[in-house]
């Protein structure tokens, strides 16, 4: 039986490359070799450096690899997106950039990825999930859960009140083509601008309505500023990794309840082999103690700051439980042949 070929589709600026190449990479070495793999980048401002490091380090992975693996870039044009709301710290456009995919691409289907994954399960075994009668398929969002808590979608008329976080997302393009939906989507868009807090979320759940499929929620582990350090190790080994808050791991931040984001990303990307990248995140080489962070603890408690208190707590929790979480990553590559290019 012939392999039918896996379309990976990503976009990003140049904020986003560092998430952009660990989603890429880590796709490409978690995917079986005999199923040919093509991946598409949507260029949404990327330096030219980034570019050629990403080619280059795509086609060392891809060597390994037994089947037909290419990757090209689409550099989509943004203009009929700029009365849009930048979505993310960097208030970008490219948030939006999935919508235009239909258009973009003459493929029946594509699998759509984030530009801020580490990807440790086989994307390939999405082709053989979904149903195509539908839509898109994905996996529900754990933090908005229900149509319901996105003020872009509360008012819509959709029957499955079920809501797909779009961070990685199966899309049906012949029939969104059929159905025009990039006009339609846009359309919404304008009309919904004020509310469209999860940026393209909205028209893609309210506009497919009942015509979507499920996926396992391995697939799409989603990690937010605020999820606990216990999750986090409970997925390790258990799914893709999705860091889905707005302040990405691999940024230069101050924000030291983020720890447990930052070890998980540069770790696991070093133990296959693709070092640190761009990233020049000075929290990994002056960690925070534990007394700055039982200091801020105490100074939150008695200013009665929910929102500091919660920080706090997730730093010390972390700090408390570090050397477990290098275990766990360490574990999950006991039986892997990660290597090193």
């Amino acid at each position: 039986m012939k392999s039918e070929t896996v379309h990976l589709l990503l976009g990003a600026d140049s904020a986003y490359f560092e998430g952009l190449r660990a989603s890429v990479l880590t796709a490409l070495i978690s995917m079986k070799g005999e199923r040919p793999c093509r991946v598409t980048v949507l260029d949404c401002g990327l330096t030219s450096e980034q570019i050629e490091r990403l080619k280059k380090e795509f086609d060392l992975v891809a060597a390994r690899r037994s089947s037909a693996t290419d990757m090209s870039f689409i550099v989509p044009s943004l203009e009929q997106l700029r009365d849009l709301p930048g979505f993310g710290a960097q208030k970008s456009l490219a948030a939006y950039a999935r919508i235009l995919a239909p258009e973009l691409l003459p493929d029946s289907e594509v699998i759509w990825i984030d530009a801020d994954f580490i990807v440790l399960e086989d994307l390939s075994q999405i082709t053989s999930q979904v149903d195509r009668a539908c839509l898109v398929g994905g996996v529900v969002d754990s933090k908005i859960r229900t149509i319901e808590n996105d003020p872009a979608t509360v008012r819509e008329g959709v029957r499955d009140r079920r809501y797909l976080n779009s961070g990685l997302l199966w899309m049906n393009l012949e029939q969104l083509r059929a159905e025009n939906f990039p006009a339609e989507a846009l359309r919404f868009m304008e009309a919904n601008k004020e509310r469209l807090i999860y940026a393209d979320q909205g028209p893609i759940n309210a506009l497919t309505q009942d015509r979507r499929c499920y996926l396992p929620e391995s697939l799409n582990r989603q990690i937010f500023e605020t999820t606990a350090l216990g999750d986090i190790l409970s997925w390790i080994g258990q799914g893709n990794l999705h860091f889905a808050g707005r302040i990405k791991p691999w940024l230069n931040t101050s924000r030291p309840d983020l720890l447990a984001q930052v070890v998980v990303f540069h770790r696991l990307l070093d133990k296959l082999g693709l070092g640190a990248g761009e990233s020049r995140f000075q929290m990994l080489k002056n960690p925070p103690s534990k007394q700055r962070a039982l200091y801020s603890f105490w100074i939150a408690r008695l200013r009665r700051n929910k929102r500091k208190i919660k920080r706090a707590k997730l730093l010390l929790d972390t700090l408390a439980q570090e050397d477990l979480l290098s275990e766990r990553i360490d574990d999950l590559f006991c039986s892997r042949d990660s290597g090193n290019f």
